[in-house]
């Protein structure tokens, strides 16, 4: 069984300053994870930007090479959709069973993540189900804690398995939906419980879904650093990790995108902006500010 682990990575956003600052998060936390996993059977694809620095690009391939893996430049103005809709378009034609996984580039798992997914995902006997690793944590590094977080919908690595590359992927349609979706298709649903936790959330007061959901400090929060021995360890990070990752969030400031209003604005800024630069030219100056407006829109809804 073939898996693939796919991250998307600032499609719609064509400035160095936000490649720089997820490079850096990349490089102190998902990337150590992955280098650390006691299965090694994967394939980790990173969804870019066509217009992305040649630079940033090329730091990336070399970044994720250890982990056999590759970056995808996508144009989503070109496409005429934010992320690719079937898994042949990500990782070609596919003639045998696989697992694809969804994992976001701030998110941190543990070494056994890719070993549970695969034992779990080598159970199924149906074509096109959906697995998922319920238990994990928000880390809430602005407010020094963390809450425990089971999330049987869409936690981190929520994944499909399936014969076809043609069904569709991790990131095609709302993935709030996606057990759904697997039921109407006649698949299996598995959620997973592992009593401990697998995976982490990073919540900062400076990101996008901050901007526009709040960042409050949680009432039954924990202090992080009942989480330094046993899950960072886990994890194969240093002790001092959260520290170090709010001091790069702390560092930089000018990567962020745009964040608009409430959803119904959103939706209609994204058909706006489909529209718009579906007629300019992609050497337009405007073309890049609209892209990331309509990458902002996309990312809040």
């Amino acid at each position: 069984m073939n898996h693939y682990i796919v991250t998307r990575l600032g499609v719609g956003i064509s400035r160095k300053s936000f490649y720089d600052h997820h490079i850096k998060l990349l490089k102190e936390g998902l990337a150590v994870c992955f280098s650390k996993q006691t299965d090694s059977r994967f394939v980790w694809i990173l969804i870019v930007d066509a217009k992305i620095p040649d630079s940033s690009f090329d730091e990336l391939r070399n970044l994720i090479r250890s982990a056999n893996g590759r970056v995808m430049k996508y144009d989503p103005i070109k496409n005429m959709r934010m992320l690719p809709r079937t898994a042949k378009e990500i990782v070609g034609d596919i003639d045998s069973p696989y697992l694809m996984t969804r994992i976001d580039d701030d998110d941190i798992v543990t070494n056994d993540f890719v070993a549970t997914l695969r034992s779990e995902a080598e159970k199924f006997t149906k074509h096109h189900s959906s697995i998922a690793l319920a238990d994990g944590v928000n880390c809430h590094l602005e407010h020094g804690c963390y809450t425990p977080y089971y999330h049987p919908t869409t936690p981190v690595g929520v994944s499909v398995y399936s014969l076809s590359g043609k069904d569709i992927n991790v990131y095609a349609g709302n993935h709030n939906k996606m057990h759904e979706r697997t039921n109407l298709r006649g698949g299996d649903v598995k959620i997973v419980r592992t009593n401990e936790p697998v995976w982490a959330y990073i919540r900062w007061g400076g990101s996008d879904s901050a901007a526009y959901r709040g960042s409050s400090k949680p009432s039954n929060g924990r202090p992080l650093s009942e989480l330094r021995d046993d899950f960072l360890y886990k994890c194969g990070l240093s002790h001092d990790w959260f520290e170090k990752i709010s001091g790069i969030h702390d560092a930089d400031s000018d990567f962020r995108p745009e964040i608009v209003g409430t959803k119904k604005a959103r939706l209609a800024l994204k058909n706006e902006y489909l529209n718009i630069l579906s007629g300019l030219d992609e050497n337009d100056d405007r073309y890049s500010d609209k892209a990331e407006a309509l990458t902002a829109a996309f990312y809040a809804i």
